[in-house]
């Protein structure tokens, strides 16, 4: 005859174990909230790809959470904690708020400088208006017309990299050709999130 099992002791192993490895008692017991489960370094995930194009998407569009998570193929509590934890989301009534202040790697184009600078900047804000920069860069030598709005649009803007230097971006034209016809100058190619 099988020997009957004594819950109550074996949940008690349970959580003595836990609180032994220095887990909070929920998580020790086997429902962690969010912040116990990002204690763990095994559980942290600083970058992901795939969550990443979940957090650019779900930035991009707006759109629900669970809509984002399920057309990218994950679950919606796993990019809940992500976006959270990494890119410091927060709601505010039915959207979602972004405070990312990680470290970004990327090359701009420097007024005055003699090529493009490769620069660290903190801030998702700070990229984006460093990258937009650069496409309408590129718009504007496929297309001389749109120059004159391109300055208009970009004189005397700058991005602070960072260190805390601010770094203003160039709308000279000449400067704009040698750097984006430069044979190793690509946006995309310098661009990586640091941490």
């Amino acid at each position: 005859m099988p020997r009957k099992r004594d819950y109550a002791k074996e949940y008690q192993r349970r959580i003595n174990r836990g609180l032994a490895r220095g887990y909070s008692r929920a998580k020790a017991r086997g429902h962690a909230s969010a912040p116990d489960l990002l204690r763990g370094a095994s559980k942290l995930v600083l970058f992901d790809p795939k969550l990443e194009a979940a957090l650019k998407a779900l930035r991009r569009t707006g759109e629900p959470l669970t809509k984002v998570a399920r057309e990218a193929g994950i679950g919606r509590e796993r990019l809940s904690r992500y976006i959270k934890s990494v890119a410091g989301a927060s709601r505010t009534g039915r959207k979602w708020v972004f405070n990312d202040q990680r470290i970004r790697k990327l090359a701009i184009i420097e007024a005055g400088a003699e090529e493009p600078s490769v620069i660290k900047v903190r801030g998702y804000e700070a990229a984006h208006l460093a990258g937009l920069h650069a496409y309408e860069a590129g718009q504007v030598l496929q297309d001389q017309s749109l120059y004159p709005a391109f300055v208009r649009r970009w004189e005397g803007i700058r991005v602070r990299d960072a260190n805390g230097k601010w770094r203003t971006l160039s709308t000279d034209l000449n400067q704009l050709y040698r750097a984006i016809l430069a044979q190793d100058y690509s946006f995309e190619r310098f661009y990586s999130i640091i941490h």
